[in-house]
């Protein structure tokens, strides 16, 4: 919901823009910038260059990618609990994750949240991939398989963290969008891609051996 409200504000302000053409008289065209909060003292611009910002009470314009960016990264780090708490509630509806202590059904999670904060911190394509195929994934998608989850529940679990990440930017006003929104599911897709290739290896590796020692008898 709050992604079409963001993308129909924009809708409804580029042809305004638009309309003015070259050489006209460039006013910046405003509107409230957070939408559940009346009181902001903040109001959406888009300024000469057409990008969507921010101007704080006292004049000051700050594009909004990189505002977002930055309130997002934050959040992450400061409510990083609060994220953990509400991804375990859905996870354990999954029927491996059900019986599970809560440092086992952590696991990684809590590290690729600080991965996933330096992502937006210091986005970067290629950083990203490495940081990532160095960090927690690979890891995760073995444990994972010694605590009974097939892959699709490895997916679901990425997946419900992804909703829960959604959620905090939902309730602080930020609208995931551009950049934020890119980084955000490109650290989670190859966080998924990743776990799940250690998780597959580790099937065959058991089913390897399990092969060799019916033909051992």
């Amino acid at each position: 919901m709050w992604l079409l409200r963001w993308m129909g504000t924009i809708q409804a302000l580029r042809p305004i823009y638009l309309e003015r053409g070259p050489g006209a008289d460039h006013q910046p065209i405003e509107g409230p910038a957070c939408w559940n909060d009346v009181t902001c003292p903040k109001t959406f611009v888009v300024l000469d260059h057409g990008l969507p910002s921010l101007r704080a009470p006292d004049g000051s314009v700050e594009t909004m990618t990189t505002t977002m960016i930055s309130r997002l990264a934050q959040l992450i780090h400061e409510q990083k609990d609060t994220l953990l708490k509400r991804w375990r509630s859905q996870v354990r509806e999954l029927p491996s994750a059900a019986h599970l202590d809560i440092p086992t059904l952590n696991d990684h999670i809590p590290a690729l949240l600080d991965e996933l904060a330096q992502a937006l911190e210091q986005p970067n394509d290629r950083t990203i991939a490495e940081t990532l195929k160095e960090g927690t994934p690979p890891e995760h998608g073995i444990q994972r398989f010694e605590d009974g989850f097939d892959i699709t529940e490895v997916v679901s679990e990425y997946n419900i963290l992804r909703g829960c990440v959604h959620d905090l930017a939902l309730e602080n006003d930020i609208a995931l969008g551009g950049r934020p929104f890119h980084t955000l599911n490109q650290v989670l897709d190859q966080a998924i891609g990743l776990a799940v290739k250690t998780h597959a290896e580790q099937q065959a590796l058991e089913v390897k051996q399990r092969r060799q020692e019916y033909l051992a008898f």
